[in-house]
């Protein structure tokens, strides 16, 4: 991991000095470092690159883009993994309704939201809402991949 941030380090600081600290590559370097920290188990770091890489796509981008849709599908994992079920609930859910607008109800990254809300929900022992929401993933999955896809194998579990 230590080698891995070291690369990353190094690239965000080329990125800061080359397109400044408003720039979606800028952006993209502090998403990688916050992945490498949550592969770590450093979720307060995490959370602080993501947030990083959250606030550039928001001021770049705006708040009805994909890769900000991505940010706060990322902040959702780290507030999963920390058991933080409430704050993961509520970044999955942004996610979810930026895909849903901009992409539509039967894209793959949608089904992907609805997957890791229903995650959230097995997790809190909500298993009705566990399994609502699985099943709207499972069905797009079915419809875009077909029954073959080992994502839609993977709906099954």
């Amino acid at each position: 991991y230590e080698s891995a941030l070291d690369y990353h380090n190094q690239s965000l600081e080329i990125k800061l000095k080359v397109l400044g600290n408003e720039h979606t590559d800028t952006a993209g370097s502090y998403n990688n470092i916050g992945a490498v920290y949550e592969l770590k188990g450093d979720y307060e770091s995490a959370l602080d690159y993501h947030n990083q890489s959250l606030e550039i796509k928001l001021k770049v981008l705006g708040n009805e883009h994909t890769d900000t849709a991505e940010s706060y599908n990322n902040i959702g994992v780290v507030y999963r993994m920390m058991g933080d079920y409430e704050s993961a609930l509520d970044y999955y859910n942004k996610s979810l309704q930026i895909r849903l607008k901009v992409l539509g109800k039967e894209h793959i990254d949608t089904a992907g939201s609805y997957n890791n809300i229903g995650a959230v929900y097995e997790l809190k022992g909500d298993y009705e809402s566990a399994l609502d929401y699985y099943n709207k993933s499972l069905q797009i999955r079915l419809k875009v991949l077909g029954k073959e896809h080992i994502d839609t194998a993977g709906s099954y579990n």
